[in-house]
């Protein structure tokens, strides 16, 4: 029977294989994108959001609030709350299933608005509190003016707005976390129409409201013995080619000019014209 191979053997490869720290330090990282081995930690307090959360409770709070189609505010689209001759009035949206990890703090919370108005006529606006304590304790209120007769979106809060207030994950859980909205209007003919009301929660370390988030501390214990180092394969030298011949460069011919005989000067000829007779006495007459 072939023998099983030991656990220790697939460690030993997988520890060779990676990058090691000195015994006894350990890995600090305050970022997800540091992380690029996706090394085990002892906490986990990367910023990040719960993405948009849409409320599944609601009750009605002063003078009634949205009194028609109250839970069409719960998703975006397929239908809307309407509060009639609204002026005032206030409603209560709940059970956002809020989850972030333990020990982290939060950093801000936005609730989101799609609402509008029959007219805008007066002076009119929708507000948001928010309450840690099941509706006993309120936030101040924050406030969208902008007035419409079509649908808009209202973006109430931030990712480093905690509302003036420390929050727990305890205080974020169904049981305690309230978003109260409140039609405002100095006309008591306004009807308010709200299409989705859902809530974002910021965490991470550096919080708003909470103490900062720790280091993730990762340690490595010192090694029991002298690691062997891995040996790398000796790579292959690629052949060079053997010498090629250098051709032998053609002489290049210097092509002296012929020189040009130069005649050889002519004899000319040196004519001495005979002396002329003189005559003597006796010829003369």
């Amino acid at each position: 029977m072939k023998p099983k191979a030991l656990p220790w053997v697939a460690l030993a490869i997988l520890w060779l294989s990676t990058p090691l720290l000195a015994g006894g330090s350990a890995a600090i990282f305050t970022d997800s994108a540091q992380n690029t081995n996706n090394t085990f930690a002892t906490s986990s307090c990367f910023p990040g959001d719960t993405g948009l959360l849409s409320p599944s409770a609601e009750v009605a709070d002063t003078g009634g609030g949205f009194e028609l189609n109250p839970t069409d505010a719960f998703a975006d689209g397929g239908g809307y709350a309407s509060n009639v001759n609204g002026a005032a009035d206030q409603h209560r949206y709940y059970t956002y299933s809020i989850s972030i990890p333990s020990g982290c703090p939060v950093k801000g919370i936005e609730v989101r608005l799609d609402w509008w108005l029959d007219a805008t006529f007066g002076t009119n606006s929708m507000s948001v509190e928010l309450s840690w304590d099941a509706g006993t304790s309120w936030t101040a209120a924050e406030t969208d003016s902008t007035e419409t007769t079509s649908e808009h979106t209202a973006t109430l809060g931030s990712s480093t707005d905690t509302w003036g207030h420390a929050w727990t994950v305890d205080e974020l859980g169904d049981a305690n976390f309230r978003v109260r909205v409140t039609s405002n209007s100095d006309s008591g003919f306004r009807d308010f129409y709200l299409d989705w009301i859902p809530a974002r929660v910021y965490y991470g370390a550096g919080g708003g409201g909470g103490a900062s988030a720790p280091a993730i501390l990762i340690p490595v214990p010192p090694p029991t013995s002298t690691s062997t180092p891995v040996l790398m394969a000796t790579p292959t030298p690629i052949e060079t080619p053997a010498d090629t011949q250098t051709p032998t460069p053609i002489a290049t011919l210097a092509l002296t000019p012929v020189a040009t005989d130069t005649p050889a000067a002519t004899d000319t000829p040196s004519v001495t014209p005979p002396p002329t007779a003189t005559p003597t006495p006796s010829q003369q007459q």
